[in-house]
């Protein structure tokens, strides 16, 4: 238990509160599982359109996670770490701004070979990882968002082909700014689609 009450928690427990009152930690992951993979299911087939801006992945966050939790697609308001500290709360929106400026930027020019397409893959993905904008189901929107955009962009990302242990090390040695393991990843799930450049 932490020393304060989280206040998207059930009292006295590390639950986080839901629309399904289910107040069973592990019942809950288990739904939160089905729940969010029946909506990806839905994205697969028909991605979420947008700016792939800040509000794109807020909006991605709400369609995952609509159907157990009332924050859904609203920014945390609590400073959250696994290992690390994620971005403080009051920086989220800032630095989420800028971020996704650059990334709108790059898309716009999309003028990406397939090397500097990884390069840049793993670098936004890393950096979003570090903002971490909601209080649970980040990694989620994190790959949906990316898979997205990189069929924006001509490509295809095949996040299946990595394995939980390898994407947690990658992502905790981005926080000190190695890109080189992420960077790996990306090489290993990305191919370019034919007839888009």
């Amino acid at each position: 238990m932490h020393d304060t009450q989280d206040p998207y928690c059930y009292p006295g427990t590390e639950v986080l509160r839901n629309k399904l009152e289910i107040k069973d930690e592990t019942e809950l992951f288990e739904t939160e599982k089905v729940l969010s993979m029946l909506r990806l299911l839905e994205l697969l087939k028909k991605p979420l359109e947008g700016r792939f801006d800040f509000d794109h992945l807020c909006r991605i966050h709400f369609y995952l996670f609509q159907d157990l939790y009332d924050w859904a697609g609203k920014i945390r308001t609590v400073d959250i770490g696994k290992g690390n500290m994620f971005c403080h709360v009051k920086f989220i929106e800032k630095e989420a701004t800028k971020l996704f400026k650059d990334l709108q930027t790059e898309t716009k020019q999309n003028n990406f070979t397939l090397p500097r397409f990884v390069e840049r893959c793993a670098f936004y993905f890393s950096e979003i990882n570090a903002i971490h904008p909601f209080r649970e189901g980040n990694g989620r929107v994190q790959r949906e968002f990316m898979r997205s955009w990189a069929i924006h962009c001509g490509f295809k990302l095949e996040f299946s082909k990595v394995s939980r242990q390898d994407m947690l090390t990658a992502s905790r040695e981005s926080f000190v700014c190695n890109y080189k393991p992420m960077i790996e990843i990306f090489k290993n799930i990305t191919t370019e689609l034919k007839n888009t450049h």
